[in-house]
């Protein structure tokens, strides 16, 4: 095998500690979700995860598992984020008549909370792409790109996709990758990023219980803080600083420097 290792930014890890609730945490921790809504989620909301119907490979809450007082705290906490981009707190809300629906609950989460009542916690979608969708669903280009059927729409994120997307325990997958094959894998967090938040990650690698080698500890551009890192064996931790979701959209030159140490085998500064 040729691969060598693998650089990642903002990956999804587990739906049990990398979604809802870290998102409910992350809201909290940036002053969107007030102390009171986010201790009543904690009391109400104890056991809210998520698991797999591997019938129909979709992604559900547990109707056994939800309570009524718990449906309505999640709906406060949707108010809350509603006007924020999910994908980076801090960027503008852009929003055109192309990016009104709900994109990202259909694609992460079909979420039955119970027959008579289908909600999400996540609010409607919010990112400054429709400039890309308007131009690519011109038929003038669909003719330049070859697209015969001009009935097809262009999106930047795909329900079909996702919705066929079997989705694997990521615990049993990343040990065997990563001890069992000796492969280097960075995974870096942008700390601006509700949809994958940086608290549900550091969860998810607290389960994996690998050793550590180079203790929590900053990194820089110039004599700046460029985020904070973890080292463990055959696997380190990076958060960037500032960043959302898209980390190079933000921090070009902290993911420059964090890429090109990736490949020269050393931690960042």
């Amino acid at each position: 095998c040729n691969l060598k290792g693998s650089f990642i930014g903002n990956g999804l890890t587990s739906f049990e500690v990398d979604e809802e609730r870290a998102m409910v945490h992350f809201g909290y921790g940036h002053g969107i979700v007030g102390y009171e809504l986010m201790k009543e989620y904690e009391r109400n909301c104890p056991h809210l995860d998520f698991y797999f119907h591997k019938s129909k490979e979709e992604n559900i809450i547990n109707p056994q598992k939800v309570s009524h007082r718990c449906n309505e705290i999640r709906k406060e906490i949707k108010n809350c984020f509603e006007g924020n981009d999910l994908f980076g707190i801090y960027h503008k809300c852009e929003v055109s008549s192309a990016n009104q629906e709900n994109i990202i609950q259909k694609i992460l989460l079909s979420q039955k909370i119970s027959e008579e009542d289908e909600i999400s916690i996540l609010p409607n979608y919010c990112k400054d792409d429709y400039f890309m969708q308007d131009f690519l669903n011109q038929n003038t280009i669909k003719e330049k790109l070859s697209i015969e059927d001009k009935s097809l729409f262009w999106s930047s994120c795909s329900g079909d996709v996702s919705n066929h997307y079997h989705f694997s325990e990521s615990f049993l997958l990343y040990k065997d990758y990563i001890l069992n094959h000796n492969l280097r894998t960075w995974h870096l967090s942008g700390d601006s990023d509700s949809c994958i938040p940086t608290f549900g990650t550091m969860k998810w690698i607290e389960q994996l219980s690998l050793p550590i080698k180079t203790e929590w500890r900053s990194w820089h551009t110039g004599n700046q803080i460029a985020g904070y890192l973890q080292e463990y064996e055959n696997f380190t931790f990076l958060t960037v600083k500032g960043a959302g979701h898209i980390i190079p959209l933000d921090k070009r030159e902290a993911i420059y420097l964090a890429f090109n140490a990736f490949l020269s085998g050393e931690l960042p500064n």
